[in-house]
């Protein structure tokens, strides 16, 4: 039953993007794939602004062999260039050329897919080359391949193997440089459906790449360790001088080594960070990978997923734990900057104590200093206004008055010392009153 025009999603209001999102789930499909096929595989770091310089190098060859080119904001493309295949994905960091070339071939590996590519091109790729892989796919009827001639086509017995996709094909490889700089995969077809043999060299392909690409970890992971192997020992020995810290300078300058380790620390982690996320992205899709190959044993031979289990998961267990030991790093070095703080604190306290209590002894001085003035200031007034009373009396005396010198006197101290008293205190309030009260 059709469905009416008037019903079509395409007459609702959108999302902008809707397509793209639904179109992204199908974006770069591989090719079919059947034997006998011959593969090359390469993949180049692309740094910032190499995806428009590959993308450019691509049109180039592209004109130049008269087909399509992509399209200007193109991050993937797919070429009939004479008799081959070329595909070209373009990742965040890296770019990759596959070239298929199909039909018959005597030796798997004598003459290659990138035969069919102008040497000068290939030469001028941009980036730095990461992968080089060549692949071939033998059809069912080329005879069961015998141990010698797996070493021969190898250059070593040590080449690993099994049985793929329930059976329908098997799978050989060393994972190793040969003398072209290329590392070679053998596949032989037992009945792959086109669709399922394009799967399949899909997941080969990308496990030799994603591979590659999580080891770039390692080396940045062994320069960092033995960094990170000074940056503990400073730690410890900071640690180690915390709690013998007497003089408020030492403390400074210890706090300034502590904040120098600290940032060459977070220099380091931040050198690291991404490479090390990466790895561990791309150590989770080589495990994908493997797993979905479904590998199947081969009499005597180690398969591929035993292969990365103990070659490629050590280094990556590697990349982890120098990634942690930097996180606790930065923990330890935080807590010991809170504990140096909390010494220096303690000793800010002490040291503001002892001030407290000497401004508190100066106090009491000054207090009893000033009971000792006050005293005094009563004694020489009560004297000064004593004397001026005797005075006043023998004036009176010499007048013919008969006035008791002694007597008048002896009264007037009983007067005139608390009048001289309260005066001083009535004084005193008044300069110490704060004004408006």
């Amino acid at each position: 039953m059709e469905t009416p025009a008037e019903h079509t999603a395409w007459l609702l209001n959108a999302y902008p993007r809707r397509e793209q999102l639904v179109n992204e789930l199908h974006a770069r499909p591989f090719v079919s794939a059947s034997a006998p096929l011959r593969v090359s595989h390469l993949a180049l770091l692309a740094g910032e602004g190499d995806g428009e310089r590959h993308r450019q190098h691509l049109a180039a060859l592209c004109e130049r062999m008269g087909a399509p080119p992509p399209g200007p904001q193109a991050q993937h493309h797919r070429a009939e260039i004479g008799n081959v295949v070329l595909r070209w994905e373009q990742h965040t960091e890296f770019a990759t050329y596959t070239v298929l070339r199909r039909g018959e071939f005597r030796e798997p590996f004598e003459s290659s897919a990138l035969a069919e590519v102008p040497l000068d091109w290939l030469r001028n790729l941009p980036g730095q080359l990461l992968v080089a892989l060549h692949l071939a796919m033998l059809s069912a009827d080329a005879g069961e391949l015998s141990t010698e001639r797996l070493t021969s086509l190898f250059g070593t017995h040590r080449h690993m193997g099994a049985t793929v996709e329930e059976g329908a094909a098997t799978v050989w490889t060393d994972f190793r440089l040969q003398g072209d700089g290329f590392v070679r995969l053998l596949v032989q077809d037992h009945g792959l459906i086109p669709q399922q043999g394009g799967r399949l060299l899909r997941r080969l392909l990308e496990l030799e790449t994603y591979r590659t690409l999580a080891l770039l970890a390692f080396p940045v992971a062994l320069e960092a360790r033995a960094r990170l192997r000074e940056l503990e020992g400073q730690l410890t020995d900071i640690t180690r001088r915390i709690p013998e810290l007497r003089e408020q300078t030492a403390e400074q300058a210890l706090l300034a080594e502590l904040t120098g380790l600290s940032t060459a620390t977070a220099r380091l982690l931040e050198g690291t960070s991404y490479r090390f996320a990466a790895a561990r992205a791309y150590h989770r899709l080589v495990s994908q990978r493997v797993a979905e190959l479904r590998e199947t044993r081969l009499p005597g031979v180690q398969t591929i997923g035993e292969f990365m289990a103990r070659r490629l998961d050590p280094a990556m267990a590697s990349c982890a734990s120098v990634s942690g030991r930097m996180e606790s790093l930065v923990g330890r070095i935080n807590h010991a900057t809170g504990l140096l703080r909390t010494v220096v604190d303690v000793g800010l306290q002490g040291q503001n104590r002892d001030l407290l209590r000497a401004i508190n002894r100066r106090a009491r001085l000054q207090i009893q200093l000033q009971q000792l003035v006050e005293g005094l200031s009563v004694l020489a007034f009560s004297h000064y206004a004593l004397v001026l009373l005797g005075f006043l009396l023998g004036g009176l005396r010499s007048l013919g008055l008969a006035v008791n010198l002694d007597l008048v006197l002896g009264l007037g101290v009983l007067v005139v010392v608390p009048l001289s008293w309260w005066s001083i205190r009535r004084l005193k309030r008044r300069v110490l009153m704060p004004p408006g009260e």
